[in-house]
């Protein structure tokens, strides 16, 4: 599991989860002293898409897309889904990299 620093946070690595509404993905960084620390993706329910992917919340975690491009375990799709106001990037996840991360819940 690779640890990175974030938001002055040292040891934090990537878990991933599902969302309760929807089963859709769900990455957080994570860290032992805090638990959470941010949430990667946002849920954002009523859109096709595969259990490999999962919007980014770039509103409330703008740090999101470079993490998963420096981790290499995604990319960006050029879709974008909406909730309220904001917009949101869809990225595809690898599958083999997102089956090593951590499992929460």
């Amino acid at each position: 599991m690779r640890k990175f620093k974030v938001w002055g946070k040292p040891h934090c690595w990537l878990a991933r989860s599902q969302y309760v509404v929807g089963n859709g993905l769900s990455l957080m960084v994570q860290n032992q002293e805090d638990g959470l620390v941010a949430m990667v993706t946002a849920n954002l329910v009523g859109y096709d898409i595969s259990d490999y992917e999962a919007f980014l919340d770039v509103h409330n975690f703008p740090l999101g897309a470079k993490l998963v491009e420096l981790l290499g375990i995604g990319e960006a799709t050029g879709f974008f889904g909406h909730g309220g106001r904001r917009t949101y990037p869809l990225y595809r996840f690898d599958r083999k990299k997102l089956d090593e991360l951590p499992s929460v819940g």
